[in-house]
């Protein structure tokens, strides 16, 4: 439908909305192994 053009995700409010929701909850889910990796290599021993 698209032709190949990617724009129809940003232009569409609905596409826009899932992709910004999808984002968030992969930002969610990836914060604490980031912090708990940065925690582990700023220890000091």
């Amino acid at each position: 439908l698209s032709r190949g053009d990617f724009s129809v995700f940003f232009t569409r409010p609905i596409s826009l909305g899932l992709l910004i929701a999808a984002a968030l909850l992969v930002l969610i889910v990836a914060l604490p192994s980031i912090k708990s990796k940065r925690e582990e290599a700023f220890q000091e021993e």
